[in-house]
């Protein structure tokens, strides 16, 4: 199989200035290192959306991207299966305020608690109404500092499948539902039992909830 490497990456990011480009997607492709090239060429460019899914790039390339998403054009970013960790959602949630992102995926990074709680500290700054945070070994403890968060931000769509979730998580998040603006929540493959979904269906009818994942 024939993938695109940093020297692909690095030549993509040559031509991104003099194109009308506005979506980019690599995912699955060994850029690595080439993601510092596309960072420097986001400034110039037309890209609104991109996707670095499983791309191997590293906690270095993490803070190249971070430095430039104030300058950026950038809605839509996703950083998902990179196992960058809670360091890089630090780095990403010290940059968010001043930029245009209203879409990010952290799927599969290994944030845990640490990266739970500096994203959660620039919501209220942030233009942010989409995070994806599944697999990212969160737990009840992670989920009380998002759920104090979420009536100050703009989220109305959050991905917290396939962590380490409780009914007690369960119950904090839907204790905050009236006063936030989530529209979608995902909890599937967390473990989540009867008492956590009596918690949301007493707390639906106040909320503005229109999809709710519990599957197992």
């Amino acid at each position: 199989m024939t993938q695109i490497d940093a020297e692909g990456a690095e030549v993509l990011a040559s031509i991104l200035p003099q194109s009308q480009l506005t979506s980019l997607n690599l995912r699955w492709n060994q850029i690595q290192e080439g993601v510092k090239s596309l960072a420097d060429a986001l400034c110039n460019s037309e890209i609104n959306h991109l996707d670095l899914g499983a791309t191997r790039i590293d906690l270095d390339g993490v803070k190249r991207l971070a430095s430039v998403l104030g300058s950026s054009k950038l809605t839509d970013l996703n950083l998902g299966e990179n196992q960058i960790g809670p360091e890089a959602a630090e780095v990403l949630a010290s940059k968010i305020c001043n930029s245009t992102l209203v879409s990010l995926n952290l799927r599969v990074n290994c944030i845990r608690i640490e990266g739970v709680k500096a994203l959660s500290s620039a919501f209220s700054g942030s233009r942010l109404t989409s995070l994806n945070l599944w697999d990212n070994q969160i737990n009840d403890e992670a989920v009380e500092v998002l759920a104090s968060a979420l009536p100050d931000s703009k989220i109305t769509i959050l991905d917290l499948g396939e962590n380490h979730i409780s009914s007690q998580g369960a119950k904090l998040l839907a204790g905050v539902l009236s006063d936030s603006k989530l529209a979608e929540a995902h909890l599937q493959f967390n473990q989540i039992c009867t008492e956590g979904a009596k918690a949301f269906v007493s707390a639906l009818g106040n909320s503005r909830l229109t999809s709710l994942d519990l599957r197992w």
